[in-house]
């Protein structure tokens, strides 16, 4: 019978250990967040046209194409491979003039202050002087000191009172009873000392600070002070410079084409480079005029109509550029680039002429073919700093890389792919680097473009 009990469930126990029944919702995938539409899940974030992973914690993952750079720190200016430390004036400064809790100040140094009965002089206490004596340094005197005594009293055979019982009125304490006279003998005894060390160097205020030999008030928060001025600090990822705070920075890859947008060997094939090329070596006048411009465009039509496949992955973004650029570097570059940039949605078009300071990994003579995307028209004209990196046959300056194009507001306007030719010395496979460069208005001619 206890066999059979035994058996049967006990309903008390199910209801208080229920079942667990697994739910089909446990075994779903994750969502895949915080990545771009047309990008992957291992290389989530849109740069341009492309996508890269994640930049670890501490360093930015927009607008820096190819390298992680380190975010600028609170209170500085992003100013490209630095940022800016900002700074304020706290005033001209006060001399020295304080000592510390149980010191006191004596000529320019500071001493601990003497026991009760003494004074200091430089390293020494001196004992004070009784009431009554003169300080004459090492000692203390009491001076000789007579005055007349007071006999009218006196009989006149015994005027000063010298003879007999004393007559006349009594000389004051510690004076001697001369007769007509008081006097008071001269003393003289030596002071006692003992040192109290060398001393130390005058301090600011307990609501001061010492830069140099001047005291300032504090910086507030966040900054930290250096004569008159108050700097920022740099933190993170970013090392102390002085003035700036220079941003570490690593490679993430070269990125993958956007989902968006299938490429293939095809589309190259409409890019005539070489004729391009050929175009701009022939060109007899070095001044940009609108016939240099309508002759670029002729010979460039083809590749724009190759860029144009990228307009489904640049939906915010209508503005193709295509230029050649000529650049002598032996690690610091100087080159100058002639390019037309279209606005596929105005049917606009500019000419424009620019030059580039720079620095990169090589010693080389090269020319280079540059095809990307604008934000817009108006991000041509002004300045700009260019951030890029690919791969190369060494010894050359064959190659491919890929730039980021930032304006002087650390905005992020472009992105380019470069194909390079040309000769160079570096051994390395690939190159990296980054140019400052400017557009000047007057070298910008706008035509209609006939696509």
């Amino acid at each position: 019978m206890s066999e059979e009990i035994s058996k049967q469930r006990n309903p008390r126990a199910f209801r208080i250990f229920p079942r667990f029944r697994r739910s089909r919702r446990s075994r779903r995938v994750p969502a895949r967040q915080n990545y771009d539409k047309d990008c992957y899940y291992d290389y989530p974030i849109k740069d341009g046209l492309l996508c890269y992973p994640k930049c670890k914690a501490g360093y930015n993952n927009y607008g820096q194409g190819p390298v992680c750079w380190a975010k600028c720190p609170p209170r500085t200016t992003n100013i490209g491979f630095s940022c800016q430390k900002h700074t304020y004036g706290r005033g001209v400064g006060k001399p020295l003039s304080s000592c510390k809790s149980k010191m006191e100040k004596n000529g320019l140094l500071c001493y601990p202050k003497c026991k009760k009965g003494y004074y200091g002089v430089g390293p020494v206490c001196w004992q004070k002087c009784k009431s009554g004596y003169t300080d004459d340094g090492a000692l203390c005197r009491k001076p000789l000191h007579v005055y007349g005594r007071n006999t009218k009293s006196c009989p006149w055979y015994n005027k000063c009172g010298l003879f007999g019982s004393t007559c006349g009125k009594k000389c004051k304490k510690g004076y001697v009873n001369d007769g007509c006279t008081c006097r008071q003998p001269l003393h003289v005894y030596a002071k006692k000392t003992y040192g109290r060390g060398v001393g130390v160097p005058l301090s600011c205020g307990s609501k001061e600070e010492q830069s140099g030999a001047l005291c300032y008030p504090p910086c507030k928060s966040g900054y930290y002070g250096v004569g008159p001025l108050c700097w920022s600090h740099c933190s993170g990822e970013t090392t102390d410079t002085g003035a700036n705070c220079l941003r570490e920075s690593y490679g993430r890859g070269w990125g993958k084409s956007l989902s968006c947008f299938s490429f293939s060997r095809d589309n190259l094939k409409g890019a005539d480079i070489s004729e391009i090329v050929s175009f701009m070596k022939g060109a007899k006048d070095q001044v940009l005029t609108k016939a240099t411009c309508l002759g670029l465009w002729e010979k460039s039509r083809k590749t724009m109509n190759y860029l144009r496949s990228f307009a489904k992955c640049t939906s915010s973004w209508h503005t193709m550029v295509f230029s050649i650029s000529g650049t002598v570097s032996v690690l610091l570059s100087d080159g100058v680039e002639i390019g037309i940039a279209v606005d596929l949605k105005k049917d606009k078009a500019v000419c424009y002429e620019q030059t580039c300071k720079g620095f990169n990994l090589d010693a080389s003579v090269g020319i280079a073919v540059n095809y990307g995307w604008f934000r817009s028209l108006e991000d041509i004209p002004g300045k700009a700093t260019v951030v890029f990196g690919g791969v190369e046959i060494p010894n050359t300056e064959k190659g491919v890389s890929f730039a980021s194009v930032i304006n002087s507001d650390n905005e992020y306007i472009g992105t380019l792919g470069t194909r390079g030719l040309g000769v160079g010395l570096s051994p390395l496979p690939f190159d990296v680097g980054g140019a400052s460069c400017n557009t000047p208005k007057n070298r910008i001619i706008e035509f209609t473009p006939l696509l």
